[in-house]
């Protein structure tokens, strides 16, 4: 008796770039939790309005945009000890460097990444996560750029902060998210973000990420320069320190019992 299904609600990329097949069984799943719950919650409001279009809420649910935390993890080091230096040394980094986090399908732009190194001739870059690099994928990089490019895997929360911390900038080319946690998490540590300019990006970082409104090498330029400006790039990281506080498992465990108490007491 006394139950209420709740869907939490993500993001509705198969409904962009998946196959035919593979969205259609993905969104059987998905469209029937939907239809089936009282209350949605989606992660963004982006997601949200990717919910109303294709798969619409009716009168008797209730939908809300609860945002994702981050980790606490995540913080502007004033300075590195021993360990973490040692930690960059082991992989040959120094400041200045590039990073690129998560997975590398096809709507992240991995190509436009590869892109930038071969033509960014002082810049390395260091890929956390989403496997090991593809024949394919090291293909997209110059000879070069190759002896450029550093592939860590996976990475403890406080070793990917001391990344953030001496990173040049995240470089986030993703198409599509539905939230974009990694952009939060390098804004948390003072670590500039450079992102394609969309709807998921600009509700997050709002006005504290430089964005790029076409995966165009110029612009990236362009932005690359605002961050060797020491005046600039103090002013983004400023930025990016005040947006991330939004954000918070706290804030986002809150809202959720809310939530939940809310549909119960109006229900029973």
């Amino acid at each position: 008796k006394n139950q209420i299904e709740v869907t939490t609600v993500y993001d509705f990329i198969h409904d962009y770039y998946s196959s035919f097949l593979k969205k259609k069984i993905h969104n059987n799943l998905k469209y029937s939790a939907i239809k089936r719950s009282k209350g949605i919650i989606c992660i963004s409001k982006n997601t949200y309005s990717d919910l109303q279009k294709f798969c619409p809420t009716k009168n008797n649910q209730k939908a809300e945009v609860i945002h994702v935390g981050v980790s606490d993890d995540y913080f502007p080091i004033k300075d590195l000890d021993r360990n973490q230096q040692q930690f960059l040394a082991n992989h040959n980094l120094e400041n200045g460097f590039l990073i690129f986090v998560g997975g590398r399908t096809n709507y992240k732009n991995f190509d436009f990444v590869a892109s930038v190194l071969n033509e960014n001739k002082d810049l390395k870059l260091v890929v956390i996560g989403g496997g090991k690099l593809t024949e394919k994928e090291l293909k997209l990089f110059s000879k070069q750029a190759l002896d450029r490019v550093v592939p860590i895997g996976s990475v403890k929360n406080e070793e990917l902060n001391v990344l953030f911390n001496t990173a040049l900038a995240l470089l986030y080319p993703s198409s599509y998210e539905g939230f974009g946690i990694p952009v939060v998490e390098a804004m948390r540590a003072g670590c500039p973000v450079i992102g394609l300019n969309n709807a998921t990006i600009r509700e997050v970082a709002e006005d504290s990420a430089l964005l790029l409104d076409n995966l165009n090498l110029d612009d990236f330029k362009i932005q690359k320069q605002k961050l060797l400006n020491a005046t600039l790039r103090q002013e983004i990281i400023s930025k990016g320190l005040i947006e991330s506080q939004k954000y918070s498992w706290e804030k986002s465990s809150r809202e959720t019992h809310e939530f939940y108490k809310g549909l119960y007491d109006s229900s029973f």
